[in-house]
């Protein structure tokens, strides 16, 4: 069955566009469940082999009985877009279709439609088998969505931890796009915010003034750096972009990497342990030092004498490789232990 401009316009529209909804496929689900005049509608998938099946749409028409349930059908005898009635994979008490279809590494999808009474038509399964092949490209597209969205996540949440930050700009400053905690920025418009027009403003005059320094310069202008902002103390390196491929890049001209120079909280004692193969007692006291306390306050916020804290950072420093506390800060923080930001009552 070929579809027809309807189908087109009503299903195939709902699928493609569902890839981007954070529920996918809901209207897709409903589309298909008036366009078969089905009680039930059901998408599932499978992200890969070994990971169970997960309900990601479903569309139950309002004049269906209200305890109407989806059997989940045996998918693995299915092969990949044969369309299967009910009764075809041992179903027996509601009329049903099923499909699965695979696409790789993108996973597996299955569609279900149900009726509580009367059975489909041989239209009704023409018309999912003509669907199949468009189910398995709306699958690698909402895949690799899902893909670019993690590392989108995991990026931003490595620059929070490292007190970074991005801001992308065309050739008149105005802000195309920036990580979360920029957004955040800009949002709260005291470092930074956005004019009526989508331009950048830095509102530290001499920020405002590099920034603009470059965009009036002909040519490509050389990488520039300056003071974001003093307190808390963040710095800004501006850098003009090399022409790249893709809508967002070829528009943009200019990135704003930004650097917090506030350390983050000391990691938690038993990270340190981990990492050095410190016993317990030294891991607490060298989180205290990491912290910036001296021997003498580590010692009585641990109800050590000052000689045995003595004692403690010689054997921490032993151990670590550091000379001397200000290394030992150095050491911690920079390293992975310092990307675990402490808890309430830390460093204990």
């Amino acid at each position: 069955m070929v579809l027809t401009r309807t189908d087109e316009n009503e299903l195939l529209t709902a699928l493609y566009g569902g890839v981007a909804e954070a529920e996918p496929w809901r209207l897709f689900a409903w589309r298909l469940l008036a366009r078969t005049e089905a009680d039930l509608c059901h998408v599932c998938l499978r992200p890969s082999a070994g990971i169970s099946w997960q309900s990601v749409a479903q569309a139950l028409d309002r004049g269906a009985p209200s305890d109407l349930l989806a059997p989940a059908p045996p998918r693995e005898p299915m092969r990949p877009g044969r369309v299967y009635s009910g009764t075809e994979l041992g179903e027996s008490t509601l009329w049903a279709r099923h499909m699965r279809v695979i696409a790789g590494e993108a996973g597996e999808l299955s569609l279900s439609l149900f009726r509580a009474q009367g059975d489909f038509s041989a239209s009704d399964s023409a018309l999912l088998a003509s669907l199949a092949p468009h189910l398995v490209i709306a699958l690698r597209t909402w895949s690799q969505l899902e893909r670019e969205r993690a590392r989108a996540t995991l990026t931003g949440q490595e620059l929070a931890v490292f007190g970074g930050g991005w801001l992308l700009l065309d050739a008149q400053a105005r802000l195309l796009d920036c990580d979360g905690e920029s957004a955040a920025l800009v949002a709260r418009g005291r470092i930074m915010g956005r004019a009526a027009d989508g331009r950048l403003r830095l509102l530290l005059p001499e920020a405002e003034a590099l920034l603009g320094g470059m965009i009036a310069e002909t040519g490509t202008p050389e990488p520039r750096a300056g003071w974001l902002w003093h307190d808390p103390p963040m710095q800004m390196l501006v850098m003009p972009l090399p022409e790249r491929p893709g809508w967002l890049f070829a528009m943009a001209r200019y990135l704003i990497r930004v650097r917090s120079l506030a350390r983050p909280a000391p990691a938690r004692a038993h990270i340190l342990s981990d990492l050095y193969r410190l016993t317990p007692s030294e891991a607490k006291f060298a989180a205290r030092m990491a912290g910036g306390a001296s021997i003498a306050e580590a010692a009585k916020a641990l109800d050590l004498t000052v000689e045995t804290a003595r004692n403690y950072s010689k054997r921490v420093y032993g151990k670590t490789g550091a000379h001397g506390q200000a290394d030992l800060v150095r050491l911690l923080l920079d390293g992975v232990g310092g990307a675990l930001p402490g808890r309430e009552g830390d460093p204990l």
